[in-house]
């Protein structure tokens, strides 16, 4: 956070006179406190952060301050933190990350996040992409964009472009992220891909007009992209894909008609009578045709992730009505998120574990960040902290398939103010 706050300069509203001065809230306290936040009231919040340090800010100066500090400041510092650790888990020395998507709600307000469906009440809601390390179990990247504007694949792409990841990577996706463009990016920036696409009985997708076998499959695909309509283009529509103006390749142009695509669809058994296919650029040396099954589920990890940081970490909760507080609230919640799972993941618990015991067990995560939070209030040290994290445990049972019924909640909004 340290390195984070030295460049503080550049998150502020005005670099010259925001947190000179010496305040209840200087920048690194307000950054602790947010992270901090939960289900509380604003003033219930400043009142647990500030037990035993001294006289209580005003919410009124919370929200003040709030304005001064751009939400960006918090990806800076997941950025710094999730790259100070070098301990990874891997599969055939890459890391698995999951890209995918997941509606917010947010207090209403008459603005762009305004959503209707159907003829329900309006409500507003932010759409939120998110990479994740499915091994590693953190977020190394995400954006916020309205809901009723999802722009899913350009999202990946912007990330893509970035680099906020490591490179030695494959990107998963489900079938939302099905795109000759992706695709097309994913080869350019030389980067690993396993995406979902339609299965071969659809009518529209990237299989269709591919001639393949019933059943599992393991094929090597070549495709030409062009905006050309000529006679032997339309005649071959197993080599020539036609990309219309109005669609969103950016690998054509006035200098360029065509484009070669080369890539490995791969089709596979999941129960008695189900296929999924994925399309990926991996080799058949790395990767052989058993091992898409499982390379592609460890891609739940981040549904699970998303349950994670919306009901144990909060982000049905927030402290703002103003756009900008909210969008930092949420940049807040995945690096708490990222800190929690990073500190249960470096305990070690083989000094407490029973060799008669059933299962394997591993900390509590909603047990952890709750005591996360108080190390933040500087309530407990870190000795106590890790103590306590030991002490409230779950098995692991890898065998359990039943579903798990969590059902959604609509947001909360505990902001001190109502308009």
């Amino acid at each position: 956070m340290d390195v984070a706050l030295d460049s503080l300069k550049c998150y502020c509203n005005d670099p010259v006179s925001d947190f000179t001065r010496c305040r209840k809230l200087p920048a690194r306290t307000l950054i602790e406190c947010i992270m901090s936040f939960s289900n509380y009231s604003s003033i219930g919040e400043l009142s647990h952060f500030f037990v035993g340090q001294g006289e209580m800010p005003s919410a009124s100066a919370l929200s003040q301050r709030r304005q001064l500090l751009d939400p960006d400041i918090f990806k800076r510092i997941n950025n710094l933190f999730v790259s100070a650790f070098d301990d990874h888990t891997t599969i055939n020395g890459y890391h698995i990350l999951a890209q995918d998507g997941s509606d917010v709600n947010i207090p209403f307000m008459d603005d762009k996040t305004k959503t209707e469906k159907h003829d329900a009440k309006s409500f507003c809601q932010y759409h939120v992409n998110a990479l994740y390390d499915c091994l590693n179990k953190v977020f190394y990247d995400w954006s916020i964009d309205a809901a009723s504007k999802k722009r899913e694949v350009n999202a990946l792409i912007s990330i893509l472009k970035d680099r906020n990841y490591p490179q030695n990577s494959i990107f998963t996706a489900d079938r939302g992220y099905e795109s000759y463009n992706l695709m097309a990016h994913f080869i350019e920036n030389d980067t690993k891909f396993v995406i979902r696409v339609k299965d071969i009985h659809t009518k529209s997708g990237l299989m269709t007009n591919i001639k393949t076998e019933e059943g599992a499959f393991d094929m090597r695909i070549n495709r030409t992209l062009t905006s050309l309509q000529t006679k032997e283009i339309k005649a071959d529509k197993e080599k020539y894909i036609f990309v219309p103006s109005t669609s969103n390749f950016d690998f054509l142009d006035e200098n360029r008609d065509f484009y070669d695509l080369s890539f490995r669809a791969v089709r596979f058994k999941i129960s008695e009578d189900t296929y999924e296919t994925v399309v990926t650029n991996l080799s058949e040396e790395e990767f052989k045709t058993e091992d898409f099954k499982e390379l592609y589920h460890y891609r739940w990890n981040e549904e699970t992730a998303f349950n994670k940081l919306k009901y144990t970490i909060g982000l049905v909760y927030f402290h703002a009505r103003k756009r900008k507080l909210i969008q930092q609230e949420i940049n807040a919640a995945f690096l708490m998120y990222n800190v929690s799972e990073v500190i249960i993941r470096n305990i070690d618990l083989k000094k407490n574990k029973k060799p008669e015991l059933e299962y394997d067990y591993k900390p509590n995560f909603s047990s952890a960040v709750t005591n996360i939070r108080l190390y933040l209030r500087k309530k407990i040290k870190m000795k106590e902290l890790i103590l306590r994290i030991k002490k409230f445990l779950v098995a692991q049972r890898p065998e359990r398939s039943y579903e798990r019924n969590i059902k959604g909640q609509s947001c909360k909004p505990l902001n001190y103010r109502t308009s």
